[in-house]
């Protein structure tokens, strides 16, 4: 079975041109299906990449697998007061259905010189992927590139100031228009 073949559309709501919600929980269900994404997602990742970064949630499941699978350290970015100790905060970003977001790290997670991939589950508007990067930055860091398990192509239009500025660093394995 193809990778987009077990992950479900759900019609859930119409915000910004999204009108579906992609539920990889079948994908994780099946062992087989997991370690073939997570082999492909470590493929896309580029050899001079030093770190794995997700966001939370969903990109807390791929993020790790593919950190280990490459024998990376992985970085966690999470919402404003999950993390414990000292923190480093990004700028406020909207996401599809929210504004006004913030993800931190913990201080000390990266320091200059290291290279860092961003992976997450799904490419929508990328506000979050992109306040992902700037927060790489601010800490001297640099991004590599970014991993998507899903691109929403049909979302064009909401993160081309994203795609602009970092699209030959993007990579992703498949095409919402791909998922039935």
């Amino acid at each position: 079975m193809e990778t987009a073949e077990l992950i479900e559309a759900i019609d859930v709501y119409r915000f910004h041109g999204v009108d579906r919600f992609f539920d990889i929980m079948p994908l994780l269900y099946n062992p087989e299906a997991t370690r073939s994404v997570v082999k492909k997602l470590a493929e896309t990742v580029p050899e001079e990449a030093t770190h794995i970064a997700s966001m939370e949630a969903r990109g807390f499941i791929l993020g790790p697998l593919v950190a280990q699978e490459l024998d990376l350290p992985f970085v966690a970015f999470r919402k404003p007061g999950k993390l414990p100790g000292e923190v480093a905060v990004s700028s406020a970003h909207d996401i599809e259905y929210r504004k006004g977001n913030q993800i931190e790290v913990q201080k000390g997670a990266l320091k200059p010189g290291d290279r860092v991939l961003i992976l997450d589950d799904v490419a929508a508007t990328c506000n979050t992927a992109g306040a992902a990067a700037e927060l790489v930055e601010s800490m001297g860091a640099e991004v590599a590139g970014f991993s998507f398990l899903i691109y929403l192509s049909s979302l064009r239009n909401l993160n081309s100031g994203f795609m602009d500025r970092w699209g030959d660093k993007v990579k992703y394995l498949i095409d919402d228009r791909d998922i039935p």
